[in-house]
Parts: structure tokens; sequence; C-alpha cells
């Protein structure tokens, strides 16, 4: 005879692998998005990259492709809250320049995390507002006015002189879909920055984005 009791693991099985299944779909989401951006995307392709059938993405989790791409978005907003609580510096133009490389490493390795990345560049211009925890809007802009302040600097413009950093920091990213040359797209990234990072504190740029580069969310964790 069955119990309730007996019954209780069986629907905690059927969660857990309901679960499974849609961070199955977030995965393969995140790699067609950071491919092929939203508008190339589809949940036949979706569907592709796991080898499965289209009906394996049901409407119970993903409704819309607007769902799912805001799922691919929250999955990585949580890693960069984790990422940003762990630099370990304060705020100013080393926390920010270091949080940027570390995000274009990962992104680098994770489909989700290029895929968040893209989404965040493309989904504004589509009308299309993004709400994440980890505001990478404000944070620049915090970060920069920061340094500005500690150099006594009045600049303002900055707030539009961030976003526009900003911006083409995710879109430099975004064409590096499939590029394993993590080195190269860090010193791209250092070679856009640094000019606009001079505005803020001019007397170190250079040494802001070396210490960043050798921080260990972007260069790695020290061997011993």
């Amino acid at each position: 005879m069955v119990t309730h009791f007996e019954g209780a693991p069986v629907s905690g099985l059927r969660q857990y692998a309901m679960n499974q299944v849609r961070d199955e779909i977030i995965d393969a989401a995140g790699l067609e998005f950071g491919r092929n951006g939203y508008a190339g995307t589809s949940f036949s392709g979706i569907a592709a990259v796991m080898g499965k059938p289209k009906s394996v993405i049901g409407y119970h989790l993903f409704p819309s492709k607007r769902s799912l791409a805001h799922a691919v978005i929250a999955e990585q907003d949580e890693r960069w809250q984790a990422a940003d609580a762990t630099i370990g510096v304060p705020y100013g133009a080393l926390r920010w320049v270091t949080m940027i490389l570390a995000s274009a490493r990962e992104a680098q390795r994770s489909p989700i995390a290029m895929g968040a990345i893209r989404l965040l560049h493309e989904l504004p211009r589509m009308d299309d507002p993004v709400y994440t925890v980890f505001d990478w809007r404000a944070y620049t802009r915090t970060n920069l006015r920061m340094e500005a302040a500690a150099h006594d600097l009045d600049l303002p413009d900055l707030d539009g002189v961030s976003d526009v950093l900003l911006d083409a920091c995710f879109g430099l990213v975004t064409t590096t879909v499939g590029d394993d040359d993590a080195a190269e797209l860090r010193d791209r990234l250092i070679t856009l920055i640094r000019p606009i990072l001079a505005t803020v504190d001019p007397a170190g740029a250079a040494a802001t984005t070396a210490a960043a580069a050798s921080h260990e969310l972007v260069s790695g964790p020290a061997e011993h």
C-alpha cells in the first residue's frame, strides 16, 4: 500500500528533474543568445543545442522568448553580485575595471555570462527594460564618480561618459563569441578603458588597469 509518506519523495524527484531541465534550457539559451542575439534566437535553435525537440521548452517553464531571456539575465545577475562581493577593493576605478575584466573573462567561459551581456546590450535598445540587482549602469557611474571625487575633479558629463564606456565594453565582449584568447580580450578592453579612465584618474590610469588585470578574479588564482 502506498502512503502519503511514500509519495513525497516522488514529488521531490519530479521537482528536481524539472529544475534540471530548466537549468539545461537556460544554459542552452545563454549559448544561443550569446551567438545570435535576441532577434536571432528561437526556441527551435535552443532545443537543437540541447539535442531535444522544441517541446522540451514547456510553456509552464518559459511562456515566451522574452521570459527565457530575462531568466538568463537573472541567473547571471546572481553571479555578478557574488563576484562583486569578493573583489575586496574600495569603490572607485579599480573596483570597476576589475569587475568589467572579470566579467569579460567569465563570458569567454560561460554561455550564460555571454548571453546575459549581449542581452543587456540589446534589450534596452528594443524598449525592453531589464531590471537587475547588480545594475551595471549605476555601478559604472558610481565607481567613476567616486574616483573623480577622490581627485577633486568636477566632471559634469561623467554619467554620459560612463554609459558610453559601458556600452563600448559590452559591445567589445559580445564580438568575441567563440574566441578563446582571454588575454587578447583583456588587453583590448584595457586599451579601450584607459583613455577614459584618465579623465577621472589622470596620473593613475595605467597603474589601475595593471592592478585590475592582476586581480585573482581576472588572472585566476595564484598557483602554489
